[in-house]
């Protein structure tokens, strides 16, 4: 799954969402983005195909439009993967799928909450931050934990949900407490 970043493809992903919702089509469109997702993790070849920027636009947005024939995609996917074809964007669109499930989902009350620590989490951790995101964030009616561990935190928690993030951790606080110190 591609990384989110707040670059072009979430403004991308935003303006097809607010298209499906006023078309009343968003559950069909994030079904579509899915396969397109999946499509785009599954063929290593199609990816390296639509990044190539050597290749003319015009061959990207034919292969955009057979893929959307083949995947008998909604008509607002269709003319959304020939959009951003012809704009020469079809290198980000992985990162404009990803973006349109996490809206969806949002709209939907269900958030996603990266979590980072030092050690494995246990069962009743994770239902403690499930609470911790719920009570943050008002609209939340499932929280899905992605648990990491990575040991260069040294101890606490990093916990990431959308373009929010709440740093505890012991590595985070040395960063803030060298840069305080650099000022």
């Amino acid at each position: 799954m591609p990384q989110l970043t707040q670059g072009p493809e979430r403004r991308y992903a935003k303006a097809l969402f607010e298209l499906a919702e006023e078309g009343k089509v968003v559950a069909k469109v994030k079904a579509d983005m899915e396969v397109l997702q999946a499509t785009l993790v599954e063929s290593e070849e199609l990816t390296a195909f639509l990044s190539n920027p050597v290749l003319p636009q015009s061959l990207k947005t034919e292969a955009l439009a057979q893929l959307a024939k083949k995947a008998k995609m909604q008509p607002l996917s269709q003319n959304f993967l020939n959009f951003v074809g012809e704009q020469g964007r079809s290198a980000l669109l992985g990162g404009m799928a990803a973006w349109l499930l996490d809206l969806a989902d949002e709209a939907e009350g269900n958030v996603k909450a990266r979590v980072t620590s030092a050690k494995k989490l246990t069962a009743a951790q994770i239902k403690d931050l499930e609470a911790f995101v719920k009570k943050k964030n008002k609209l939340a009616k499932k929280v899905t934990v992605e648990a990491v561990v990575d040991p260069a935190v040294l101890a606490g928690l990093k916990v990431r949900v959308g373009s929010e993030e709440f740093d505890a951790t012991a590595s985070g606080r040395l960063a803030r407490l060298r840069s305080t110190l650099k000022a």
